[in-house]
Order: C-alpha cells, then structure tokens, then sequence
C-alpha cells in the first residue's frame, strides 16, 4: 500500500515513538461527518519519488476542491516529511463526496474514501430507538439491539426518565474493542433506579456519559449511540472504544447475570465492528500500581500483551477497562472498574 487516510487522535500521527500505530490503528474505510461539520483527516505515505501527497475531492464524478470556487476546502494543518504524515482541515463536504489520495502529478494513489453524514444527534437517536420495536431497532445506526433504550425504561413512581444531554456530536469512526466500567453503586437496583440514579442524574451533572450500563438483573441498557463518543475513560480512549458501566460497589465481582450480559455485548461489539474476541493489552502504572499484579495474572491467563505506555492500551484491540485506557495515574486515582470486574475481563473475552 502506497498510503492511506486515517484518523488523527491526540496529535500522536506526529509523535515518532507512537506514529506506526496511530496511522494504522486508526485507518480509515469510510469518513462519517455531521453535516457542514469541519473534520480532520490524516494521510500517510508518500510519491513515487518522496514528493509530497495532496488530497483530491470528488463530486458526482467532478473534482470539488482545489481552486479557490471548490466548494470543499482543504487546509494542511500539520506535516511531518521524515514520517511521511500530514493532517488535513477539510471544508464543505457532503454525503456521496469521495477523498482521494495522489501524487504531485495528479495520479491516484489510495482507495477512494467515501464520505457519509449522520444528520441525527444522540439523543435523537435514542428517541427513535425507544419508539421502536427491537426487531427494527438494528436499522437505527449504533444501536444495539439487544438492548434497552434508556428512554423506553419507565417507573409509574418516579415519573418519566430524564434526556441524557448530548455532550457531544464527536463521532466514534474505529471501535477497537469495549471498555469496562462500574457505577460505584449497587447491584441491588433496577434498570430504571441504575439508569436514572447511577447514570443520567450524575452524568449530566459532571457532563460524562456512557454507551452501555448493565443492571443487577442483567439488563442491558443503551444510553448513546456507537456511532457517537462517549466521555467515560479520557482521550484517546473515548476516541476508539465502546463503553459500559455495570451496576456495583466498585470492588466486587459481576454477578452471573451481569457476567453473562457484558459477554453478550462484546461478541455484539465484536462482530459489528471487527474486534478480535481477546482480552486487550494490558497496561501497567509503575507510580500507582494498584492493580498491576492483577493485570499481569489477567494478561498471563488470557495470552494477553502488556505494556506500561497507555497510548499503546488504548490501540490495542479487545475488551478492556477504565484502569488501563486512562493514562493520567496518581495514587488517588478513580480505581474503576475495581478489582473484582478487572479479573472478569478473561471470563468476557472467552464467553
């Protein structure tokens, strides 16, 4: 392959120690955009003799960039010849536009990338997930259908349930695998109380959020569509994974219910998105070692890689965890999903 587009995450295409992995854990197939929306793209290689690569895009069969009246406007914002990258702001695209990688020269040099829009916002989609039935909920993009959408849970005590804010219209373009949270609270809830009282309530008030939580009873519910980010584990983690949060005090393990509900939701993550059916690499935090032995047996009986740079944990590809995909550690640091789930994550990957 002579180059390729990819997603920038956290400017580490122009890190040397992270730049192979950043590019090719983050290629794109297909650039998803909300309409009239700025993005950043990526693109890596180089000409046939070293020269520098542009960007081309095309509109019904017509180049729509390139002259100051192309309604599509490219911007390189960042170039790093020794490794061959460079990062684009890109302008006026629309649904049915392709980008297309070449040569000083013109000639094509990539697979053409297909541009899709998705006009809907999260809560929006959540809506339309809860009005309809679960045998159409597989048409609505990011939505699981296994699950319950968050709005269709009620109780006739406690009135209707709250509208998750939506933090954000980032759009989630290469799952690599799914993270692993607990609440803190208590498996004793129900979907509804777990839903609205250790998810919706907090989440609007510190502004994070969740795709997934699993109740005691083993209820899935959906919060946010996959198509979109999730605030639960810092960047780049929110960037490339699919997040749940399972209903308990933090330290104990899921209970049979819950075990056998984050399972079912990885195989769903897995064969939707591509992701290999393995425990991700773990990662180590020399200065808060909290949970580094138990890491290291979870890796050992998993086969699993380990490693002590985050960035590499959040590029890797599995079933993973808060712990090992937030980078910044101190000793006081939010120890989620807890020992007692952290050594399930074997038991998720093999189910």
């Amino acid at each position: 392959m002579d180059f390729l587009f990819f997603q920038p995450t956290q400017l580490k295409s122009r890190d040397p120690a992270h730049a192979p992995i950043a590019v090719f854990g983050a290629a794109l197939a297909e650039l998803v955009i909300r309409p009239g929306a700025t993005v950043q793209v990526g693109l890596w290689g180089k000409g046939y003799n070293g020269d520098w690569l542009g960007v081309r895009v095309y509109r019904g069969g017509t180049r729509a960039s390139g002259s100051p009246s192309s309604p599509v406007k490219l911007t390189r914002t960042a170039s790093d010849p020794k490794l061959n990258l460079q990062e684009f702001q890109v302008t006026g695209l629309r649904e049915g536009d392709t980008l297309i990688g070449v040569t000083a020269s013109g000639h094509p040099r990539t697979e053409a990338l297909p541009v899709y829009e998705l006009r809907n916002t999260p809560s929006g989609f959540m809506r339309q997930a809860a009005n309809e039935s679960k045998l159409l909920r597989w048409s609505i993009p990011g939505i699981c259908p296994d699950a319950i959408p968050y709005l269709a849970l009620q109780d006739p005590k406690m009135g209707a349930m709250p509208v998750l804010k939506d933090l954000t219209i980032k759009l989630l373009m290469n799952v690599h695998g799914l993270a692993v949270h607990t609440t803190a609270g208590t498996a004793a809830r129900s979907p509804y109380v777990m839903a609205r009282w250790g998810c919706i309530e907090p989440w609007n008030s510190h502004n994070v959020n969740a795709h997934f939580g699993v109740a005691g009873d083993g209820t899935l519910v959906q919060f946010v569509p996959t198509t979109f980010v999730a605030y639960a584990q810092y960047s780049p983690g929110n960037e490339h994974w699919i997040s749940v949060e399972v209903d308990n005090n933090g330290t104990a393990p899921m209970n049979a219910l819950q075990l056998a509900s984050v399972r079912s939701l990885f195989r769903w993550v897995a064969n939707t998105h591509g992701v290999p059916r393995q425990v991700a690499t773990g990662c180590l935090f020399p200065k808060a070692a909290h949970f580094d032995r138990l890491t290291t047996e979870v890796c050992e009986r998993a086969d699993a890689a380990i490693t002590t740079d985050p960035y590499m944990a959040c590029m890797s590809r599995g079933v993973s965890c808060h712990w090992w995909l937030e980078g910044t550690k101190t000793n006081g640091s939010h120890g989620c999903p807890g020992p007692g789930i952290l050594n399930q994550l074997d038991a998720v990957a093999r189910g």
